[in-house]
């Protein structure tokens, strides 16, 4: 899986780094342990770095995989406007502000974490 996730103790962000070509499932399963996380711990702040990615699914699959994200999730994602996969991750983020799920676009970490803090 083109990914790695852990739980940062020190700020309570789970982090995500996904790189590669990244399939469906591999975000579902992603998107799982995510869900995982958050019941277990009580976080509900993600950090999602995608500078890396090379490929991801289709519109539709991102359509249906975004819309079922939790509500209570804050989601920061790192977004370079070259990367390959930028504009789906730009729908991606659309899908999720259509449902009333906070998750926004960032070319810097800093202002990622700035915001996953407020």
């Amino acid at each position: 899986m083109p990914d790695e996730l852990y739980v940062d103790e020190a700020t309570n962000i789970i982090k995500v780094r996904s790189y590669g070509i990244v399939s469906r499932d591999d975000i579902a399963a992603s998107m799982d342990r995510t869900r995982q996380i958050m019941e277990q711990k009580g976080i509900s702040k993600a950090l999602v770095d995608t500078r890396d990615q090379e490929k991801m699914p289709g519109t539709f699959d991102v359509f249906q995989l975004f819309s079922t994200l939790p509500n209570n999730l804050r989601a920061a994602l790192l977004v370079q406007d070259d990367q390959n996969t930028a504009e789906s991750q730009k729908f991606a983020e659309t899908v999720c502000l259509n449902r009333g799920i906070q998750v926004r676009i960032f070319s810097s970490e800093g202002e990622a974490l700035t915001w996953l803090q407020d």
